[in-house]
């Protein structure tokens, strides 16, 4: 059998030596050395120089199955000590001749596992990140899900939320120019507002909740809360304000302090710290209740429906300070509200409108009076036979027939409109609108939430718009389309 060397063998470089085989240095006894291969396309006979001293120089020849074959040096096809020409490592049998065995990692290369070893870290992490991502998705929507309403609602809107409520209010500047305001809220439960003014007639647009975000107090309203404004009026300085339920039920306000020259100017009213609670999603109502003094401001009012059912009013005179107004047997839970002034044609009274329950599926629309600096917690009906649960319906009151009569619209569950109006002193005859008629507009007037401003102009939100009527001056069962508000 062929045996393979890892002795290098050079050929006799010598020619008179090659050619002299009586030479003073005799020819070695080859049968001595190892058998050396020579490549494959050549059969000259390698040999191997002797030392000076004619001794061979002889050389530990390792087992034929350990040691590498040895080739001609003009044959070599290494580079990078790594062979090209898989014929090198075949013996004359054909079978792989065992090198140095490579270094193995759980049986792979180690570049082999390695790679593995890095796309399985991805895969791990990969399913780690997604885990969590799930548990706490899951989590926020067990707390803050569809019955919850801490979580804006999901829905197909981009203007308007879906659930959002709509407030109005209007004042005149020194000028005599009509401004008017609406505020509701966008699917990412941002406070919208939206003002015009009879000098420009155009729409503008602010984004409360994003003015507040550069101030000490942030917004955070409770997505779908209820909305209520009222405006200060001249003589005196102008000023808008918003109340609004915070994320733990409590009655919060924002205002705007010149609202002609700085209409994006911002700021948070702490009412003294008050704690105004409320009874979950209460409904509210705002006013500017008028002096009856033109030299006293006014005083602002804000109406809510405490925990145990009452209807509260507190007053800017002492926020901490509510007078409870009804009772929580003659008034619905979550009763839609409304302030109206200047009731009954007096600068310092108001009315307050509430619903009523007659059984465990109809109620009633009811107005109380504050007369005298009193409420008189006395009920007048003013709209029969409205369908519980109340929290389905809306209420939006205006002023009409310079300002002589009391005008009010309630808005179903099915979207219709029903409506009255009075004049007079509590108790005079209430003149039902036996239906509505809106004049131009969308074809079908659909509405998810309404308001009104003091000078008889209605808003509504159908669908992810909000658009604006007037009420006709003779005929308050006509409202005539003006036009789209927002967006």
């Amino acid at each position: 059998m062929d045996r393979y060397s890892n002795l290098e063998v050079h050929y006799n470089q010598d020619p008179n030596n090659a050619a002299n085989p009586q030479s003073q240095h005799p020819s070695p006894d080859h049968s001595s050395f190892p058998e050396v291969v020579p490549a494959a396309d050549q059969h000259k006979e390698a040999v191997v120089t002797p030392d000076p001293q004619g001794q061979s120089q002889k050389e530990y020849i390792p087992a034929a199955n350990l040691a590498p074959e040895v080739v001609a040096s003009h044959q070599h096809q290494y580079y990078n000590s790594v062979p090209q020409n898989e014929a090198a490592w075949q013996n004359t049998d054909g079978q792989a001749a065992a090198a140095a065995p490579e270094r193995r990692i759980c049986g792979l290369r180690r570049r082999t596992f390695f790679i593995a070893l890095a796309v399985a870290i991805v895969v791990v992490i990969g399913v780690v990140v997604g885990a969590v991502a799930g548990v706490l998705t899951s989590r926020q929507k067990s707390a803050s899900g569809p019955d919850n309403p801490d979580s804006p609602p999901s829905s197909t809107n981009v203007n308007v939320m879906d659930v959002s409520s709509l407030t109005a209010s209007n004042w005149t500047d020194s000028k005599g120019f009509t401004h008017r305001a609406v505020f509701f809220q966008d699917p990412a439960n941002a406070l919208i507002g939206r003002r015009w003014d009879s000098q420009n007639r155009t729409w503008a647009t602010t984004n409360v909740t994003a003015v507040m975000a550069n101030s000490a107090t942030h917004l955070d309203p409770a997505p779908g809360t209820a909305l209520a404004s009222a405006a200060l009026d001249w003589p005196n300085a102008y000023q808008v304000r918003v109340h609004f339920l915070d994320r733990s039920d409590l009655v919060r306000t924002t205002f705007a302090d010149d609202p002609v020259n700085w209409p994006d100017r911002w700021k948070n009213d702490t009412m003294k710290d008050a704690k105004l609670q409320t009874i979950h999603a209460s409904r509210l109502a705002a006013a500017w209740e008028r002096c009856a003094d033109k030299n006293c401001v006014g005083v602002w009012t804000v109406a809510y429906q405490g925990p145990k059912g009452a209807i509260n009013v507190a007053n800017y005179t002492d926020w901490t300070t509510s007078t409870v107004v009804l009772d929580s047997n003659v008034v619905t839970g979550n009763t839609a509200l409304a302030l109206v002034p200047q009731y009954r044609g007096t600068q310092d009274n108001m009315g307050l409108l509430s619903q009523s329950y007659s059984s465990g599926t109809m109620g009633s629309l009811q107005v109380t009076a504050y007369d005298n600096k009193t409420w008189t917690k006395k009920t007048a009906e003013i709209i029969p036979d409205l369908p519980l649960p109340a929290e389905s319906q809306h209420v939006a009151v205006t002023k009409w027939g310079s300002w002589s009569k009391t005008l009010s619209y309630t808005s179903m569950a099915d979207g219709t409109v029903k409506g009255s109006w009075w004049d007079g002193p509590q108790g005079s005859t209430v003149n039902a609108l036996s239906s509505i008629r809106f004049d131009g507009g969308p074809a079908t007037a659909n509405f998810s939430a309404i308001a009104a401003t003091l000078d008889a102009m209605f808003y509504g939100i159908m669908g992810d718009e909000v658009h604006e009527y007037s009420v006709d001056s003779s005929d308050a069962a006509t409202l005539h389309y003006v036009g789209r508000v927002y967006p």
